[in-house]
């Protein structure tokens, strides 16, 4: 630096702050003794525990063998509402209690009336799985829609319902447009689309084919033709031609 300045005085170096917190007497966080300090929140005494040293942390529950035999003796997985009567009496979430139970071999690992799948509703669910809805399917079966959706997960099959309509990401997909694009035509009016559910309001969009093709014929300029899906796009095609022939017979 001072190569570059020939002619100038050598710069000083830069001041540091030499101020620091003056040393107070001050109460221990954890034992309450009253010590001298500047920065430290815990005495000499308590600096050094496990919960108290940076970096390590205690154990929040702590279970002991007392605990264990009071879970054991009056822990009983057929009684609804055992687990939260314990934990309320330690203090402690329920979760805890059951995964204690758990761990001990004292917790059922499903409820004892469990009903197993027989082949027809096996069956019946594929045969209805895709063309139905889960809740649909359930009332059938007379099961919870969670049990439907979990079988279907152990199988690995899908429950996309698929009622002849595209969802508004498919529509995307399919003209090779953003998200916002989609949702600012049917905020125009360009493109007719309805929610799956009238009273879930961020529900997703569902669009007839019939309201696809009538928003080609009428707006080709709002999509570019090179970035659509062809496979997709040569079936809406399709149907505008059918469409515009009849139109014209007519």
């Amino acid at each position: 630096m001072n190569e570059l300045r020939p002619n100038l005085p050598p710069l000083p170096p830069p001041r540091r702050s030499k101020w620091r917190p003056p040393v107070i007497e001050k109460a221990c966080t954890d034992c309450g003794k009253v010590f001298a300090a500047r920065f430290a929140k815990f005495c000499r005494d308590c600096t050094y525990k496990p919960g108290n040293r940076r970096g390590v942390k205690t154990k929040k529950y702590v279970w002991t063998a007392e605990r264990d035999a009071f879970l054991r003796k009056n822990y009983d997985s057929s009684v609804r509402g055992r687990a939260a009567q314990i934990a309320r009496t330690l203090g402690w979430p329920k979760w805890v209690i059951l995964k204690r139970a758990g761990q001990l071999g004292i917790r059922e690992p499903w409820p004892k009336d469990r009903r197993g799948w027989d082949e027809s509703e096996l069956q019946f669910l594929l045969d209805h799985l895709g063309q139905r809805t889960p809740l649909w399917i359930a009332k059938r079966l007379k099961r919870s829609e969670t049990s439907v959706v979990m079988k279907a997960k152990r199988l690995r099959l899908s429950r996309r319902f698929d009622d002849g309509t595209y969802t508004g990401n498919q529509v995307c997909e399919g003209f090779g447009v953003d998200h916002h694009v989609v949702d600012r035509w049917i905020r125009l009016g360009w493109l007719d689309a309805v929610r799956r559910g009238s009273d879930r309001p961020n529900d997703a969009w569902r669009i007839k084919p019939e309201a696809v093709r009538r928003f080609v014929r009428k707006h080709p300029t709002e999509f570019d033709i090179r970035k659509v899906d062809q496979v997709w796009f040569l079936d809406v095609v399709l149907g505008v031609q059918g469409e515009t022939g009849r139109e014209a017979s007519e």
